[in-house]
């Protein structure tokens, strides 16, 4: 009976260590993957027409309508690249098979007679080469910009002012040589009185489209339960840290500034006769090639004085 007793005792012992065992295991949890929405976003603009601008559809983006060809056989349609646009364009007019130097666009709005308007238009020419805006009413030319060559290969902005409108006018671009093409964009044409129009500001549209990213969520292993007794912890004196006296900042004197001595240049008298023309158009000067002469006071400013020389009606470079 004590045998029996004793094997029993042992029995329950090792009962008890795989109790223990058993409870010493903690089981293994794995996370669920966690997904996440990255936004993506596109953004597209329009460009809106300039509010003000006498010439209709001056930026070609919606195509050659409001311009017809100047000259028989002439060609004009729009191109989005070889070249590409100017900034902020996304389409420009082509003016090609030109057989005269004259031939190129045109357009005829309707224009307040008695006043001036001023035009500006970027150009771009494959070889160098003048392109111009000529006013024509009736015999009358106006070329309003400047008549001298352009780079090659480079947008390049072109502008001038007219004389007072006296009779409804066809407004032409025209300039290279014969076979020469030659492109435009961004054409304005206004009332100078009323100051350059001004773009308004583009709008745009942003587009946000979700692209789904799964992320797993990292393994977690719960460790074994320990029982660890913690230390006994002393506090530490406290300690007061004295004070840090800062010096008071060093003031610089604000160095003196002398002044440079005024030179005065004596003026040397003008050999050429009306230099200023504020004695009249022809006084001292002459009409260089048929050409048409005259002072004006405004539109645009004067350098100096009241009034300035016109020379009009040129139809070579030489003239003046």
């Amino acid at each position: 009976t004590t045998r029996t007793v004793a094997q029993t005792t042992r029995t329950v012992a090792q009962t008890t260590r795989t109790v223990a065992q058993t409870t010493g295991t903690v089981a293994t949890t794995t996370a669920a993957p966690t997904t996440t929405a990255a936004p993506t976003t596109t953004t597209s603009g329009t460009r809106p027409p300039v509010v003000g601008n006498v010439w209709r559809n001056g930026d070609f983006e919606a195509g050659v309508g409001s311009w017809d060809a100047f000259g028989e056989g002439v060609r004009v349609q729009t191109r989005k690249t070889d070249p590409a646009p100017p900034p902020g364009s996304t389409q420009y007019l082509s003016v090609t098979q030109r057989t005269e130097k004259w031939m190129g666009v045109a357009q005829s709005p309707t224009l307040q007679t008695g006043v001036t308007y001023s035009v500006e238009c970027m150009a771009y020419v494959k070889n160098s080469a003048p392109v111009f805006v000529t006013f024509q009413s009736g015999n009358r030319w106006d070329h309003v910009t400047a008549r001298d060559p352009l780079p090659a290969n480079q947008w390049v902005k072109i502008s001038g002012t007219s004389l007072a409108i006296t009779t409804q006018p066809t407004i032409f671009f025209e300039g290279p040589a014969v076979g020469e093409r030659f492109y435009l964009d961004d054409c304005l044409l206004w009332k100078t009185s009323d100051g350059k129009p001004t773009a308004p500001t583009t709008t745009t549209t942003t587009t946000t489209t979700t692209k789904r990213t799964t992320t797993a969520a990292p393994t977690t292993t719960a460790a074994q339960t320990t029982r660890t007794v913690p230390p006994t912890t002393t506090a530490a004196p406290t300690t007061t840290a004295r004070p840090t006296t800062t010096a008071a900042p060093t003031t610089t004197a604000r160095p003196t500034t002398t002044a440079a001595p005024t030179t005065t240049t004596a003026s040397s008298p003008n050999l050429l006769l009306n230099g200023g023309f504020e004695s009249g158009p022809e006084s001292g000067w002459q009409a260089y090639g048929g050409v048409s002469l005259a002072v004006r006071s405004a539109n645009p400013a004067p350098h100096t004085g009241g009034q300035y020389e016109v020379v009009s009606r040129r139809s070579d470079t030489w003239q003046g």
